[in-house]
């Protein structure tokens, strides 16, 4: 695995361990593609951040910060790694359960990764994110996009009104989603 394009493509990322299921490359190359001109300048937050690689491809990419959240040490660990490894500033990670820091959570983020470890046994459900979205929304900066990644089939999550679903994408046996804030 390696960060696809920007000022540090082509970097290997370290991977914290077998229960980890990064992005594939072939995935996130598909989804920057989708966002665009949304990443440049971004602030972004990266929950159950794993290897990292979401947040640390939107940094590569010219976000102006990523605030990382995993709950595993050696996630955290790993992403530390890769954004020293990728010389990449803007990066923090916070070693906490999603759920938990979003509750608590404060700041303003114009794009939210959210890639809970769907294959694993006992693993939160995907819709578990967006059931927490009072607390996601609160975080959520005006027009803001938020993706939410899951098994293949799992079709759209029930979703606070203030998000709007705008493309739903299937690679391989993942699947993205993708919500706007609605600020009408």
């Amino acid at each position: 695995m390696r960060i696809i394009a920007g000022s540090a493509g082509g970097i290997p990322l370290r991977v914290p361990g077998a229960d980890v299921r990064p992005t594939t490359d072939r995935v996130r190359e598909a989804l920057f593609s989708v966002l665009g001109d949304r990443v440049p300048d971004a602030r972004c937050l990266d929950l159950y951040a794993g290897s990292g690689s979401l947040g640390i491809e939107a940094l590569s990419r010219g976000a102006k910060s990523c605030l990382f959240v995993d709950r595993a040490r050696a996630s955290c660990e790993a992403v530390r790694a890769n954004l020293a490894k990728a010389r990449l500033a803007g990066g923090e990670v916070r070693c906490a359960e999603v759920g938990r820091f979003l509750r608590g959570a404060a700041g303003s983020y114009d794009l939210v990764f959210a890639d809970p470890p769907y294959a694993q046994r006992g693993a939160p459900d995907p819709a578990a994110v967006l059931a927490l979205s009072a607390a996601l929304i609160e975080i959520l900066a005006p027009q803001a996009t938020l993706l939410l990644e899951s098994r293949k089939g799992a079709g759209e999550y029930p979703h606070d009104e203030r998000l709007e679903p705008f493309d739903l994408r299937e690679y391989g046996d993942t699947q993205l989603a993708l919500y706007r804030r609605r600020d009408d």
